[in-house]
């Protein structure tokens, strides 16, 4: 069992095919395990400096801190069911927006224009991955939704970034209602970084 103490980053499974799954999205504060299976390899990326802890499942359950391990343990198998759902969607811009709303909900990034803002770059390689596409289909879905002004990005540290806009938002809200945005807080104030125009 593994314990994300600082920093965030994405868990990763190879299948046997070479192919890389993405499994979540951790956070600090995240706990999370991958159990032993024959010719399965899980990779954690870091996105920012991570600090991890490893701990045994024998010293978890007889200590004071048992209960709150294992309430992490089911948000994080949520999660997991969660990103298994989006990509069963049959259209893939329905998993790429679902997706995008997925990355940047648990971080509860805003910036003041109350914009939520993935808190780390990803490639287009990745996003196809992660939702079972193609790097050229979702070339051109972000391309669409930029045009339809739900989607920007801005420049940080010479990286760049997505931003999901109010429309991508009330857009998601209007289709899919049963995803609720009321919990969102701010907590990341990216309003200083760079808009690319």
């Amino acid at each position: 069992m593994y314990i994300i103490q600082s920093g965030y980053g994405t868990l990763w499974e190879t299948k046997e095919d070479g192919n890389h799954v993405l499994l979540d999205v951790l956070q600090e504060g995240s706990i999370f395990e991958v159990p032993f299976i024959p010719d399965r390899t899980c990779e954690f990326r870091p996105h920012s400096p991570v600090q991890v802890s490893i701990c045994d499942w024998r010293e978890v359950l007889h200590s004071p801190i048992a209960a709150s391990v294992i309430a992490e343990l089911r948000k994080y198998w949520t999660r997991v069911q969660t990103l298994q759902m989006i990509k069963h969607n049959k259209f893939v811009e329905d998993r790429l927006i679902q997706f995008l709303f997925f990355l940047a909900q648990p971080f509860q990034s805003k910036t003041n224009e109350h914009q939520l803002a993935l808190p780390f770059p990803i490639t287009h390689e990745e996003l196809a991955a992660a939702i079972l596409s193609t790097r050229a289909t979702i070339t051109r879905c972000l391309s669409q939704l930029r045009r339809e002004c739900k989607i920007d990005y801005f420049q940080k540290q010479g990286k760049r970034y997505i931003l999901l806009t109010n429309r991508f938002i009330h857009s998601l809200m209007s289709t899919q209602p049963e995803i609720c945005l009321a919990k969102l807080t701010p907590s990341t104030n990216i309003s200083k970084a760079k808009r690319i125009s």
